[in-house]
């Protein structure tokens, strides 16, 4: 007689072993839209270290992007946009700043959205969202972002940037008491001569 613990480990042993056969059998488009997904949130990684500006984890995040998640001509056009620094002392400025200042950063990827055909490899992604800013722990403020990462699925299970565009959030936060987007800043009056 079985017990049910014995039961349950059978099931998650078939489970395991079909996992892989229903992949197989997995429309084209099934697999497009899994190959889609994956650079998606391959895109959204790459957002969170290219734009990692915190002083424990940025010369870590610069590491990955700069020698596993992109081609070298990817990293060079990373560097002339000035995403990425051209150099170690590069790094070393945005980490004493950041601690200068006592900032850390948050980066929230609300969406890519691919821009290309997704039939066909590589493909471009609009990649959107925000910074959210704290100063000594409290919310200073966001900056969106809006640029464009060029990706290659490699092996089924890797992305790789190949190419880049756009500017990289600048400036500083916006904060709460500036003027809203809507709102129309107030014309100054002249005085009159006489």
């Amino acid at each position: 007689m079985f017990r049910p613990v014995n039961l349950c480990r059978v099931a998650l042993l078939v489970a395991l072993c079909c996992a892989p056969l229903l992949y197989g059998c997995a429309s084209p488009e099934q697999k497009r839209q899994q190959s889609v997904k994956k650079l998606q949130d391959f895109c959204a990684l790459v957002t969170k270290q290219l734009l990692d500006r915190n002083p424990d984890t940025v010369k870590e995040s610069f590491s990955r992007v700069m020698r596993e998640d992109s081609t070298e001509k990817a990293v060079e056009k990373m560097q002339e946009l000035g995403f990425l620094p051209h150099s170690e002392i590069g790094e070393d400025k945005i980490i004493d700043d950041a601690q200068d200042k006592h900032l850390v950063h948050t980066i929230i990827v609300k969406q890519a959205t691919p821009m290309s055909p997704i039939d066909r490899l590589p493909i471009t992604f609009r990649v959107e969202g925000v910074i959210q800013d704290q100063k000594d722990g409290h919310p200073a403020g966001e900056r969106p972002f809006s640029y464009t990462l060029t990706c290659n699925l490699i092996e089924d299970d890797f992305g790789q940037v190949v190419d880049i565009g756009g500017q990289p959030p600048g400036g500083a936060p916006k904060t709460a008491t500036e003027a809203k987007p809507n709102e129309k800043p107030k014309e100054k009056r002249r005085k009159r001569r006489h």
